[in-house]
């Protein structure tokens, strides 16, 4: 429910091709959600688990196919929260 944005997914999804390809996965594929991210025109798709994210790429290209490929981030979610402090980003500058 947390992922279905009705004030500003519906105005900015026409900025995003992918999109409209994207969001029927969530709930198949072991894919949790999908959703613009930001202003667009990234999508953001999140998966239960780091083991899961291999079938998610595959749905991800599969539904995606005929269109250039896509630029695919994986990022891991820290369930203590991020590890830098504003100290330690001062620091490493």
């Amino acid at each position: 429910m947390a992922m279905r944005d009705r004030i500003h997914q519906p105005y900015r999804a026409p900025l995003c091709s992918m999109l409209p390809l994207l969001l029927p996965l969530a709930g198949e594929h072991h894919i949790l959600g999908v959703a613009l991210s930001g202003a667009g025109p990234s999508v953001l798709v999140i998966t239960g688990s780091q083991d899961r994210v291999p079938g998610a790429l595959a749905a991800i290209r599969k539904a995606l196919e005929g269109m250039p490929e896509p630029e695919i981030k994986i990022c891991c979610f820290e369930p203590l929260g991020a590890s830098h402090s504003y100290e330690t980003a001062l620091r490493d500058l």
